[in-house]
């Protein structure tokens, strides 16, 4: 059984620190990063990589548009680096330099990829590319990478221009039994609805892969998740355990964040080189843009209700098993979008098949911290990417946020997706005969 801790965790002091530093990933300045986390980019040249992330990573927006901004970014990097040093096929760009650093080129086209999508802070921005540069050679390879990156980061700002991202696409379903409708405490209207008009980063369509119906009001397979649920789910559930109410607040953090913080302490577990760890953050964010994709296309085909909408209108659902109760609430408040699928279980598998792909193995022993832990400070420790996934799928129960269904629905969709990810992006290239 997977239990959390406090942060002072049973590791030796280096991964203990490790551990902490890579919480602030998501929210410390340029310079925090650097001096907390991330080593110095000569000695680790992965670091850049992480660096630029964790800026990223910081800027205001919701996880939706962040996952599609750190999809874009962690490309950029991705194409820079293989354009200076090719090893890997690249994302969208072509353009190449022989003589470029690959890690000035890696930076500069971060740099040009953030200051277009969030031009009010271009000055963080720029002060970060000079502390980029400051530990590599000057000279003509890091002018030359910064050249390249900043063309190639242009270049993948031009080819998501028009993606469909800023396309309004209003999601207000005729309401009825089973229905999705804004929920309680703010009764918002859904999340960028248009997320799944946006062209995916790896898959071929939105509807790819397919998501079966999920089961009928009378059935006996949506008698039973309602009431786990509102057993399970409620905030002052007096059946829920000490360990689940921890999971339950500590998987709320955005699916972007908590995922590249794994993928972030693999890559320094492991020791992994820039190319590597450029490849592996652009296949994970682009497998979880995807997610969000494919996972808004089938929540509005659906349009289920969340179970907080469920519990209040029960009596309209014409299911004797299912009591109305107009007071219940969930552990945390609801997030603004259809019940089904989880696009939270979708992203999480679709990582976690990443990282076991990449890795060659689902074996990883890990603990970190989340920034929605409760209390602040705990951390959850775990010994396989998949052990991960599946705890960040069952915790939407608990936090009253979903059905079971949708959860295992998420699940199979967001593996299919993370598998499809890495067998046809960013493949190994082929060495060339002679």
């Amino acid at each position: 059984m997977i239990r959390f801790r406090m942060s002072t965790l049973r590791l030796a002091p280096a991964r203990l620190m490790l551990v902490a530093g890579l919480v602030a990933l998501t929210s410390a300045s340029p310079a925090g990063v650097a001096r907390h986390r991330v080593p110095n980019v000569r000695a680790y040249p992965a670091g850049v990589v992480l660096t630029w992330h964790a800026l990223a990573a910081a800027q205001p927006t919701n996880p939706i548009r962040q996952s599609r901004a750190l999809a874009m970014v962690h490309a950029a990097m991705h194409d820079a680096v293989n354009g200076a040093v090719p090893r890997y096929e690249r994302y969208a760009s072509s353009l190449a330099d022989p003589g470029a650093d690959p890690e000035a080129a890696a930076a500069a086209a971060a740099h040009r990829v953030l200051a277009s999508l969030f031009p009010a802070s271009t000055a963080a921005f720029d002060a970060q590319l000079v502390n980029s540069l400051a530990s590599i050679t000057d000279g003509a390879a890091e002018s030359a990478g910064v050249r390249l990156g900043s063309a190639v980061g242009q270049f993948i700002v031009d080819f998501r221009n028009g993606d469909g991202m800023d396309v309004a696409d209003p999601f207000n379903p005729t309401p009825g039994p089973g229905v999705w409708e804004p929920t309680p405490p703010g009764f918002a209207p859904a999340v960028e609805p248009q997320m799944q008009n946006v062209t995916p980063f790896t898959i071929r369509g939105r509807d790819q892969f397919d998501v079966e119906p999920p089961p009928d009001l009378l059935s006996w397979a949506y008698t039973r998740d309602y009431n786990e649920v509102k057993a399970l789910g409620q905030d002052t559930s007096i059946v829920r355990t000490g360990d689940q109410t921890h999971l339950a607040h500590f998987w709320v953090e955005a699916s972007n964040i908590g995922w590249s913080r794994i993928a972030a302490l693999y890559t320094l577990e492991s020791g992994t080189g820039l190319h590597e760890t450029a490849r592996l953050f652009a296949l994970l964010n682009m497998a979880m843009a995807d997610g969000y994709i494919a996972g808004f296309y089938w929540k509005r085909t659906y349009a289920r209700w969340r179970p907080v909408t469920a519990i209040w209108n029960a009596g309209s659902d014409d299911n004797p098993g299912t009591e109305p109760d107009p007071a219940w609430s969930p552990l945390r408040p609801t997030p603004p979008s259809a019940d089904y699928p989880s696009t939270h279980a979708v992203l999480g598998a679709a990582a976690a098949q990443i990282l076991r792909r990449v890795s060659g193995s689902d074996l990883f022993a890990f603990c970190m911290e989340s920034s929605t832990a409760v209390p602040a400070g705990s951390a959850r420790c775990y010994t396989r990417f998949s052990e991960a996934a599946a705890e960040n799928a069952r915790s939407r129960v608990y936090v009253g946020y979903h059905f079971r269904v949708a959860t295992s629905a998420g699940t199979r969709l967001g593996r299919q997706i993370g598998n499809f990810a890495f067998g046809h992006s960013l493949q190994p290239l082929r060495p060339r005969s002679r």
